[in-house]
């Protein structure tokens, strides 16, 4: 044994004899199969007996095939389980050596061929006699799959992803498959190159892994089968679950808000949009601090614990509160001068429009043909984080502001609603809300009614509405056109250009209708107000008295509303509004 767990391959090799005779004869003695692994210069980097150990060994992390290749004997020759091993860890090549009466018979050989940078397909040959395997050349089959598989886009190791969907207690089956089908559109969105999917039912919620012991068993299982280095739940864990699952699964765990985070930390852009996420990122780190070397801690009591100082775990803690209370500090910044921005906005006559949605809904590819704004747009979640404001002119020629915000999705977490409120207060201070909706996503009505919650915790579900169905290019033939018969409806491509012209002949009559007369008293320094009226409605009659400008004028609601909130916020500051002139 000691010998043999220091001897190599010839490189290129897939097997030889003496490999081949030695792996048998310790089939024979164990009665177990075996198995050695081998890098590209030939070096043995394990060598491992028993079923259990071979499906648990673990690949190296590295950009397309793994650079290993393995020589496996056990009774019986054919490929089974082995190849689906092989090719979730992309293996550079699979011997199976068959073992009859102590000695190596047929052989089987697995090799990858790739034709995209995706995913590799393994040849099988075989079976062959030893000798004839060992003379096998598959060097430049592996080179030309390495070469493809390396053009996979992003310039990181390739990460293989299990998500686990929870289905808890009662909850219907087709809820837990639509969220294991969005967070496999997560995964990918976060860069993941393979990304399987299990929905696990839990009847009650177990207090140390959330799933049972039985069930993190079987997500073990489908880890090691799949070749994941990463299982992300649907579900928020605690400290003490992903601490007991890492123990059980072998894997990386996470939980669906950390995925999120991870996403948000790769769209950001901006230095306010990098803000938001690292003090999301922090809120959320902070419960969960934890150390694994307890001798370190002195502030527990008791015999041997007590002394001067301060415990690791309650530095890292205070770094962490005082590095959040920095990032409000400097948030806060921003959100006044997003503010002063946002004021400079309103004094001029133009309305806000805000799109908002679930993620991957359209908005930033709706923007980009309303107004040719360039932002970036990609069948990924969430793939604009940072908001995004043009001018759009109407079919009347009245000009509105519309802005892109940053996609809704279902049970937003709280860190993120809390951390980017600089950022959805584009949409609290709209004057009419874009509802911007995937009309061919199966699960369309539950994607509305989410966004419709979190209007709802922001204030903003009382703001008028459009509701925009998009992608309705993907939908059969005619379905959905209907929709352009209701006035607060638009069925529309933004990919294709169809119905845009119907959502832009809609959007004019928000402005064109409910017009008012409203009677204003205005102190001698509001006088700005009668230049904003002039240019968005009509002034009917004003008088001017020793003591304030008495104005009655006719106004369109949204203007009329606009118009009152100016107001309200130059008279709670005392101070006349700067009027910024209509470009």
């Amino acid at each position: 044994m000691k010998a043999l767990g220091k001897r190599n391959l010839d490189p290129g090799r897939v097997v030889d004899s003496p490999w081949a005779q030695d792996l048998a004869r310790l089939v024979a003695r164990s009665k177990q199969d075996w198995a050695a692994f081998f890098d590209r210069r030939g070096h043995q980097v394990a060598l491992v007996r028993g079923q259990a150990a071979f499906a648990a060994w673990e690949p190296p992390a590295r950009r397309g095939l793994c650079g290993v290749r393995c020589i496996r004997a056990k009774v019986g020759g054919s490929l089974g389980r082995e190849l689906a091993l092989a090719q979730a860890w992309r293996l550079d090549s699979l011997a199976v050596v068959q073992v009859k009466n102590g000695r190596p018979g047929a052989v089987v050989v697995a090799y990858p061929r790739a034709d995209d940078a995706s995913s590799a397909v393994y040849h099988v040959v075989g079976p062959l006699g030893v000798e004839d395997a060992a003379l096998l050349d598959i060097t430049a089959e592996v080179e030309r799959a390495q070469r493809i598989l390396d053009r996979a886009p992003g310039g990181s190791p390739v990460e293989r992803v299990l998500v686990v969907s929870l289905r808890m207690g009662d909850e219907p089956a087709w809820k837990a498959d639509d969220v294991a089908a969005e967070m496999v559109l997560l995964a990918r969105s976060a860069g993941a190159a393979s990304v399987h999917s299990l929905v696990v039912s839990v009847r009650e919620p177990d207090a140390a892994t959330l799933v049972g012991r039985g069930r993190a068993s079987e997500i073990e299982a489908a880890r090691r089968e799949t070749g994941a280095g990463l299982v992300v739940f649907s579900h928020e864990l605690a400290p003490a679950h992903v601490r007991n699952l890492e123990g059980i699964i072998g894997g990386r765990v996470l939980d669906r808000t950390q995925l999120i985070l991870d996403i948000f930390a790769q769209r950001a852009r901006t230095r306010e949009g990098k803000l938001q996420v690292e003090l999301a990122q922090l809120n959320y780190l902070l419960p969960r601090l934890v150390r694994a070397r307890p001798e370190l801690d002195r502030l527990g009591g008791g015999i041997g614990t007590r002394g001067p100082g301060e415990t690791r775990l309650e530095v890292d803690r205070r770094r962490v509160r005082d590095r959040i209370a920095q990032l409000e500090r400097e948030i806060e910044e921003v959100r006044r001068t997003r503010s002063l921005q946002r004021s400079e906005r309103q004094s001029v006559p133009y309305p806000l429009v805000a799109l908002v949605g679930y993620t991957n809904a359209g908005k930033s590819t709706l923007l980009n043909a309303l107004t040719g704004a360039g932002v970036f747009a990609q069948d990924l979640l969430f793939a604009t984080l940072d908001p995004t404001t043009r001018i759009l002119q109407l079919p009347s020629g009245q000009r509105v502001l519309i802005s892109d915000t940053v996609g809704f999705i279902r049970e937003l977490p709280h860190h993120l609603v809390a951390a980017f409120r600089a950022t959805l207060e584009e949409v609290v201070e709209a004057d009419v809300l874009v509802h911007v909706v995937d009309a061919a996503h199966p699960a369309r009505e539950e994607q509305v009614r989410a966004v419709e919650e979190v209007l709802r915790a922001l204030g903003a579900d009382r703001t008028p509405r459009l509701t925009v169905f998009n992608k309705v290019d993907l939908l059969p033939a005619g379905e959905g056109r209907g929709w352009n018969g209701d006035a607060a409806c638009a069925a529309v491509s933004a990919l294709t250009g169809e119905g845009l012209d119907v959502l832009l002949a809609k959007l004019d009559a928000f402005f064109q209708h409910d017009r008012r007369v409203v009677d204003l008293s205005l102190g001698y320094h509001e006088g700005w107000v009668l230049s904003w009226i002039h240019d968005g409605g009509r002034v009917l009659e004003v008088d001017y008295t020793p003591e304030a400008i008495a104005v009655k004028a006719e106004l369109d609601g949204v203007r009329a509303a606009r118009l009152t909130r100016m107001l309200e916020r130059a008279r709670r500051h005392r101070e006349p509004l700067q009027v910024a002139a209509p470009g």
